[in-house]
């Protein structure tokens, strides 16, 4: 299955959309339950302009993996250029259900209900506005992040730090808090402070329990504190 996939992906990249379709149906028939052929698949059918056939798709995806914000919103997409605005509203709304901070479902929905109901239309231009400016921030966060990591290969750790610190403070509650917290952490293990480190890398834990790189970390100050002991 994985090798007809990504020989259909390197086909779709290339767009040879024709080429790129028996190899995916192909690994989807191989995989049912995989939806990463089928979502590929619906996306060339649409890029085919084979609007039907794509929707036919987006349908089993959105059935296949009801929490899917993607799927509902592509599908919305897709009954929009059919005319079938009524059904894209609702699957746009559902998109929004799953991801309350759909950007491509907010600015849809606006655009959608601004001739039809301006009064519901206005929430969503709200509600898009405070998007924005979250992302903005966001964006900010991540940039000072990303200067704070280049600081950190520079072996400076204090200037990472305190970049870092300034991110955190700009993020407040933004998506890339746990990254950021995250990365405090392994900077501060990495300058030496393995008590400040430790403290960041467990607020990052807090927030995505699951985070592989975070566990590891913890695990390793763990380990190291152990030898001390000894």
């Amino acid at each position: 299955m994985a090798a007809r996939y990504n020989k259909g992906r390197a086909l779709h990249d290339l767009q040879r959309y024709e080429e790129a379709k028996p190899e995916l149906e192909t690994a989807w028939r191989l995989a049912p339950s995989s939806s990463s052929a089928l979502s590929l698949l619906a996306l060339i059918e649409r890029q085919m302009n084979n609007n039907e056939r794509a929707i036919d798709l987006l349908q089993k995806l959105v059935a296949m993996e009801p929490k899917n914000a993607e799927a509902h919103f592509q599908l919305g997409q897709s009954y929009l250029r059919a005319g079938r605005t009524t059904d894209a509203t609702r699957l746009w709304k559902e998109t929004l259900e799953i991801d309350p901070e759909h950007g491509g479902a907010l600015y849809s929905l606006l655009r959608s209900l601004d001739r039809t109901d301006p009064q519901q239309a206005g929430i969503y231009k709200e509600r898009y506005a405070a998007f924005q400016k979250k992302r903005e921030i966001t964006d900010r966060a991540e940039a000072l992040s990303n200067f704070a990591l280049a600081s950190a290969r520079n072996r400076d750790w204090p200037q990472a730090i305190a970049q870092l610190q300034e991110a955190l403070q700009t993020c407040r509650d933004c998506r890339s808090l746990s990254t950021l917290h995250k990365n405090l952490g392994l900077i501060y293990c990495h300058s030496g402070d393995l008590k400040s480190g430790e403290r960041e890398l467990r607020l990052a834990l807090e927030l995505k329990s699951d985070d592989a790189d975070t566990l590891k970390s913890l695990r390793i100050i763990e380990a190291v504190r152990s030898v001390q002991k000894d």
